[in-house]
């Protein structure tokens, strides 16, 4: 198991802040920690068919309304 970095004054780095780590590496890390969690839970599945119905609506009812 690695050790957690130290900083040259011998501080663990092993709590440091997320402000850390760059951001993208966060949102594209959580973005398929959620996808891997919502489909082993079958969320999908039910949000799937919950907008099942939507698919009769025209198009133009979906979409946001220009500001």
């Amino acid at each position: 198991m690695p050790t957690p970095r130290t900083k040259k004054d011998g501080r663990s780095q092993a709590g440091a802040s997320p402000s850390a780590c760059p951001r993208g590496v966060l949102l594209i890390g959580g973005g398929f920690a959620l996808a891997a969690g919502v489909d082993k839970s079958g969320l999908n599945g039910i949000i799937g068919e919950a907008m099942a119905g939507l698919g009769s609506l025209p198009m133009t009812l979906l979409m946001e309304a220009p500001r």
